[in-house]
């Protein structure tokens, strides 16, 4: 997933999982694991707005 986020175009093989020539149309601004946040409760917005 890291390689995704920051490189246009990359492969990977795992034991279970083959990618070739993979990518992302839209890749976080900063390249790094985007953190995202859901709910709808009062304690969920505290903690978003930290």
């Amino acid at each position: 997933m890291q390689a995704l986020w920051v490189e246009p175009h990359t492969r990977f093989h795992g034991e279970f999982h083959h990618l070739d020539d993979g990518g992302l149309t839209l890749r976080p601004k900063s390249g790094r694991d985007p953190v995202w946040f859901g709910g709808h409760a009062e304690a969920t917005f505290h903690r978003v707005a930290k």
